[in-house]
């Protein structure tokens, strides 16, 4: 499952990762978030969770996680 355009973020260690799809964004979230798990990281991690469930869309799963990335700054 892939978004239509991918999201680069920067990780703790200082690269950039690209991250294509609701499983990227949901592995980062899960073992490369090192940042406040604040309301914005909670529900973009319940979307990515949906969106691979297929309980939501894709792009409204890319949507909270770019929020929740902005949130903390780690948006490239």
């Amino acid at each position: 499952m892939r978004w239509e355009y991918p999201v680069r973020v920067l990780a703790a260690d200082g690269r950039v990762d690209k991250i294509v799809g609701p499983g990227d964004a949901l592995a980062f979230l899960l073992k490369g978030w090192n940042c406040h798990k604040g309301p914005s990281y909670k529900i973009a991690r319940k979307s990515c969770q949906g969106a691979l469930r297929g309980h939501i869309g894709t792009a409204l799963s890319r949507s909270h996680f770019i929020t929740a990335c902005i949130e903390v700054g780690v948006l490239e």
